[in-house]
Protein backbone atom coordinates (compact mmCIF):
# COMPACT_ATOMS: atom_id res chain seq x y z
CA UNK A 1 0.00 0.00 0.00
CA UNK A 2 1.43 3.37 -1.05
CA UNK A 3 0.10 6.90 -0.78
CA UNK A 4 -0.31 8.60 -4.16
CA UNK A 5 -1.62 11.90 -2.83
CA UNK A 6 -3.58 12.88 0.27
CA UNK A 7 -6.77 10.87 0.02
CA UNK A 8 -5.52 8.46 -2.66
CA UNK A 9 -3.73 5.17 -2.06
CA UNK A 10 -2.61 2.44 -4.44
CA UNK A 11 -2.14 -1.20 -3.68
CA UNK A 12 -2.18 -4.84 -4.64
CA UNK A 13 -5.16 -7.15 -4.51
CA UNK A 14 -6.30 -8.09 -0.99
CA UNK A 15 -7.45 -11.68 -1.44
CA UNK A 16 -9.52 -12.37 1.66
CA UNK A 17 -12.41 -10.71 3.41
CA UNK A 18 -10.19 -10.42 6.50
CA UNK A 19 -7.57 -8.46 4.56
CA UNK A 20 -10.27 -6.14 3.25
CA UNK A 21 -11.69 -5.64 6.73
CA UNK A 22 -8.26 -4.67 8.08
CA UNK A 23 -7.72 -2.20 5.23
CA UNK A 24 -11.13 -0.60 5.72
CA UNK A 25 -10.51 -0.29 9.45
CA UNK A 26 -7.09 1.30 8.93
CA UNK A 27 -7.79 3.60 5.95
CA UNK A 28 -11.58 4.05 6.00
CA UNK A 29 -11.85 4.06 2.20
CA UNK A 30 -14.84 5.88 0.78
CA UNK A 31 -14.24 4.26 -2.61
CA UNK A 32 -12.28 1.53 -4.36
CA UNK A 33 -11.28 1.65 -8.02
CA UNK A 34 -10.71 -1.92 -9.17
CA UNK A 35 -8.61 -1.96 -12.36
CA UNK A 36 -9.14 -5.72 -12.80
CA UNK A 37 -12.68 -5.26 -14.07
CA UNK A 38 -15.83 -7.14 -13.12
CA UNK A 39 -15.05 -10.71 -11.92
CA UNK A 40 -18.29 -11.95 -10.32
CA UNK A 41 -17.23 -15.63 -10.20
CA UNK A 42 -13.91 -15.03 -8.41
CA UNK A 43 -13.74 -15.49 -4.66
CA UNK A 44 -11.48 -12.46 -4.19
CA UNK A 45 -14.03 -10.32 -6.04
CA UNK A 46 -16.95 -11.54 -3.94
CA UNK A 47 -15.00 -10.70 -0.76
CA UNK A 48 -14.08 -7.28 -2.17
CA UNK A 49 -17.69 -6.42 -3.03
CA UNK A 50 -19.02 -7.72 0.30
CA UNK A 51 -16.49 -5.73 2.30
CA UNK A 52 -17.07 -2.56 0.30
CA UNK A 53 -20.82 -2.91 0.82
CA UNK A 54 -20.43 -3.59 4.55
CA UNK A 55 -18.36 -0.42 4.92
CA UNK A 56 -20.59 1.76 2.68
CA UNK A 57 -17.67 2.11 0.31
CA UNK A 58 -18.33 2.91 -3.34
CA UNK A 59 -16.83 0.24 -5.59
CA UNK A 60 -16.07 0.88 -9.27
CA UNK A 61 -14.78 -1.67 -11.79
CA UNK A 62 -12.67 -0.52 -14.70
CA UNK A 63 -10.91 -3.05 -16.90
CA UNK A 64 -7.43 -1.93 -17.85
CA UNK A 65 -5.26 -4.82 -18.94
CA UNK A 66 -1.53 -4.72 -18.32
CA UNK A 67 -1.01 -6.83 -21.45
CA UNK A 68 -3.07 -4.88 -23.98
CA UNK A 69 -3.06 -1.23 -24.92
CA UNK A 70 -5.92 0.58 -23.20
CA UNK A 71 -8.83 1.99 -25.13
CA UNK A 72 -9.45 5.71 -25.28
CA UNK A 73 -12.75 5.12 -23.49
CA UNK A 74 -11.14 3.27 -20.57
CA UNK A 75 -8.57 6.04 -20.06
CA UNK A 76 -11.27 8.70 -20.06
CA UNK A 77 -13.25 6.59 -17.55
CA UNK A 78 -10.13 6.46 -15.38
CA UNK A 79 -9.91 10.26 -15.35
CA UNK A 80 -13.64 10.48 -14.59
CA UNK A 81 -13.12 8.14 -11.63
CA UNK A 82 -10.38 10.39 -10.23
CA UNK A 83 -12.70 13.36 -10.56
CA UNK A 84 -15.87 11.73 -9.24
CA UNK A 85 -15.00 9.11 -6.63
CA UNK A 86 -15.09 10.13 -2.98
CA UNK A 87 -11.90 10.14 -0.93
CA UNK A 88 -10.13 8.30 0.58
CA UNK A 89 -9.80 6.31 -2.64
CA UNK A 90 -7.94 3.03 -3.12
CA UNK A 91 -6.71 2.25 -6.64
CA UNK A 92 -5.92 -1.46 -6.97
CA UNK A 93 -5.08 -4.15 -9.46
CA UNK A 94 -3.59 -7.61 -8.97
CA UNK A 95 0.01 -6.77 -8.06
CA UNK A 96 -0.25 -3.05 -7.37
CA UNK A 97 2.69 -2.16 -9.58
CA UNK A 98 1.82 -1.97 -13.29
CA UNK A 99 -1.78 -0.83 -13.82
CA UNK A 100 -1.86 1.07 -10.54
CA UNK A 101 1.43 2.70 -11.54
CA UNK A 102 -0.07 3.89 -14.82
CA UNK A 103 -3.22 5.06 -13.05
CA UNK A 104 -1.16 6.95 -10.44
CA UNK A 105 0.94 8.57 -13.17
CA UNK A 106 -2.21 9.61 -15.01
CA UNK A 107 -3.67 11.03 -11.80
CA UNK A 108 -0.74 13.46 -11.57
CA UNK A 109 -0.80 14.33 -15.26
CA UNK A 110 -4.55 14.95 -15.10
CA UNK A 111 -4.52 17.02 -11.93
CA UNK A 112 -1.28 18.96 -12.48
CA UNK A 113 -0.61 18.86 -16.21
CA UNK A 114 2.53 17.92 -18.10
CA UNK A 115 4.70 19.67 -15.53
CA UNK A 116 3.94 16.67 -13.29
CA UNK A 117 5.79 14.25 -15.61
CA UNK A 118 8.70 13.85 -13.14
CA UNK A 119 6.25 12.85 -10.39
CA UNK A 120 4.31 10.63 -12.80
CA UNK A 121 7.51 8.79 -13.76
CA UNK A 122 8.21 7.94 -10.12
CA UNK A 123 5.08 5.77 -10.00
CA UNK A 124 6.58 3.41 -12.57
CA UNK A 125 9.78 2.69 -10.65
CA UNK A 126 11.03 -0.62 -9.35
CA UNK A 127 11.67 0.90 -5.91
CA UNK A 128 9.35 1.18 -4.02
CA UNK A 129 6.53 0.10 -6.35
CA UNK A 130 8.03 -3.11 -7.78
CA UNK A 131 7.28 -2.07 -11.36
CA UNK A 132 9.31 -4.67 -13.25
CA UNK A 133 7.25 -5.18 -16.37
CA UNK A 134 7.17 -8.37 -18.36
CA UNK A 135 7.72 -7.93 -22.12
CA UNK A 136 3.98 -7.57 -22.82
CA UNK A 137 3.73 -4.85 -20.14
CA UNK A 138 6.57 -2.61 -21.31
CA UNK A 139 4.14 -0.37 -23.17
CA UNK A 140 3.11 1.11 -19.79
CA UNK A 141 6.27 3.20 -19.35
CA UNK A 142 6.42 3.88 -23.07
CA UNK A 143 2.98 5.45 -22.86
CA UNK A 144 4.44 8.25 -20.72
CA UNK A 145 7.20 8.76 -23.31
CA UNK A 146 4.54 8.93 -26.01
CA UNK A 147 2.56 11.50 -24.04
CA UNK A 148 5.64 13.61 -23.34
CA UNK A 149 6.51 13.69 -27.05
CA UNK A 150 3.03 14.37 -28.42
CA UNK A 151 0.96 16.39 -25.92
CA UNK A 152 2.06 19.84 -27.19
CA UNK A 153 0.78 21.50 -24.01
CA UNK A 154 -2.64 19.86 -24.14
CA UNK A 155 -4.21 18.70 -20.89
CA UNK A 156 -4.15 14.91 -20.52
CA UNK A 157 -7.91 14.56 -21.06
CA UNK A 158 -7.74 16.49 -24.33
CA UNK A 159 -4.67 14.52 -25.44
CA UNK A 160 -6.50 11.25 -24.83
CA UNK A 161 -9.57 12.51 -26.70
CA UNK A 162 -7.68 13.83 -29.73
CA UNK A 163 -4.23 12.23 -30.04
CA UNK A 164 -4.24 8.93 -28.18
CA UNK A 165 -5.61 5.71 -29.59
CA UNK A 166 -4.48 2.11 -29.45
CA UNK A 167 -3.34 2.57 -33.05
CA UNK A 168 -1.26 5.73 -32.44
CA UNK A 169 0.47 4.25 -29.39
CA UNK A 170 0.98 0.97 -31.25
CA UNK A 171 2.57 2.77 -34.21
CA UNK A 172 4.87 4.65 -31.81
CA UNK A 173 5.91 1.41 -30.09
CA UNK A 174 6.68 -0.26 -33.42
CA UNK A 175 8.63 2.79 -34.67
CA UNK A 176 10.69 2.78 -31.44
CA UNK A 177 11.44 -0.97 -31.76
CA UNK A 178 9.70 -1.65 -28.45
CA UNK A 179 8.21 -4.93 -29.58
CA UNK A 180 4.64 -5.92 -30.24
CA UNK A 181 3.87 -8.34 -27.42
CA UNK A 182 0.72 -6.34 -26.70
CA UNK A 183 -0.42 -7.02 -30.28
CA UNK A 184 0.23 -10.76 -30.11
CA UNK A 185 -1.63 -11.00 -26.80
CA UNK A 186 -4.61 -9.20 -28.34
CA UNK A 187 -4.60 -11.52 -31.36
CA UNK A 188 -4.72 -14.57 -29.05
CA UNK A 189 -7.72 -13.20 -27.13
Amino acid sequence: MHRVDPGILRGAQPFTRGQWEALHKRHRFASVLNLRGDNPKAGWYKDEIASASAHHCQHVNLMISSKRLPTRESLLQLLDAFRDLPRPLLIKCAGGSDRTGLASAFYFLDSQGAMALPEAWKHLNLIPYLHRPKPQQRWIKEMLHFFSLTHKGEPLRDWIATVYSEETLGAYLIAQNKGDYWRRDKERS
